[in-house]
């Protein structure tokens, strides 16, 4: 991508299955061939996974670099075991990059492994000053309990208050001692104070046991972006679907949701996670246009299970441009 030195939005999708030897890998991005996370535990890391189940490995980013040409993308490797991204027909594996042209973005980055001690996540803060609003509001992080199921839940909060007044958007359960999974949130905060400073935190506690955000220093950014005189919908819900056989709304609106675009591009974002009924249970996840997927793929472009685990969550989150 060819910049004019604004700000530049990256967003990687992509879902990961073990194979063989409780695999361990890390996800990152690199600029210009450079790892722009940390040096060995990237942005995304993964396990000690349970082999036949799969993770989601998604991530955002802003970059700030000056004017120039700058080639981005998704990096990884597998020091322990073995695994592969795209199994079994899911995704396409996806990295999208645009420049935030005259954008209002704020970000927070911590490359360090901070304990959760619940409430705020020390070094995840920022604010920023909205003039017409709304503001996207993206954290992108992992987390590793110390031992299996020491499960975490989180949220966003602004000036103190959780956004949508939801006490937890995401909830991960891990199924190995140090397992490393997505956490992952997102919000279109439509309710931030315009022409005042608007502070916003990542929060966290521990449902059981202790563990850790940032695992191995694994890169976290909390993303603050105003998004000014845009053609935008957002829905949200804290009901619990069901899930069936083939793709069901899990965010059912009345009336239905309709957006009239002008010809441009369509980011689509979505932030949530499952639980499993089952020790056996998998779901797939994808965005569909008029009841079609953005993306065809067999299995949708996200696939989570709990490692044969009942009644075990995961996060799901992804972003897609159409």
């Amino acid at each position: 991508i060819t910049t004019t030195g604004s700000p530049v939005f990256i967003s990687v999708n992509a879902n990961y299955k073990a194979l063989t030897g409780t695999p361990q890998a890390a996800f990152s991005l690199a600029r210009n061939n450079i790892n722009v996370g940390h040096p060995t535990a990237g942005i995304q890391p993964v396990g000690p996974a349970v082999d036949s189940w799969n993770h989601n490995v998604s991530f955002q980013y802003v970059d700030f670099p000056p004017a120039g040409t700058y080639s981005y993308s998704l990096i990884g490797c597998n020091p322990v075991g073995t695994g592969e991204l795209t199994s079994t027909g899911i995704g396409p594996a996806s990295i999208l990059a645009f420049e935030m042209k005259n954008a209002n973005v704020v970000t927070a980055s911590l490359m360090t492994q901070v304990t959760v001690t619940g409430g705020n996540v020390a070094g995840l803060a920022a604010s920023i000053t909205p003039t017409k609003g709304p503001v996207l509001v993206i954290a992108s992080m992992n987390h590793a309990g110390d031992a299996n199921a020491h499960w975490a839940h989180g949220t966003i909060a602004r000036n103190g208050t959780n956004i949508d007044g939801i006490a937890s958007q995401q909830i991960t359960v891990p199924s190995n001692a140090n397992q490393a999974t997505c956490f992952n949130m997102m919000f279109l905060d439509t309710g931030a104070t315009l022409n005042t400073t608007n502070t916003y935190n990542v929060r966290a506690t521990q449902g059981a046991g202790t563990g850790k955000i940032g695992k191995n220093g694994s890169l976290s950014t909390l993303i603050l972006w105003e998004l000014p005189d845009i053609n935008y919908k957002y829905a949200t819900t804290d009901l619990q679907v069901t899930l069936g056989s083939s793709f069901t709304d899990v965010v059912p609106s009345s009336p239905s949701l309709t957006l009239s675009t002008r010809g441009r591009p369509v980011l689509l974002g979505w932030a949530g996670h499952s639980n499993t009924t089952s020790t056996n249970a998998r779901s797939g996840w994808s965005f569909l246009r008029d009841g079609v997927q953005v993306a065809p793929s067999t299995n949708g472009m996200q696939k989570v299970d709990a490692e044969g685990f009942f009644e075990w969550h995961r996060v799901v989150g992804m972003f897609w441009l159409d």
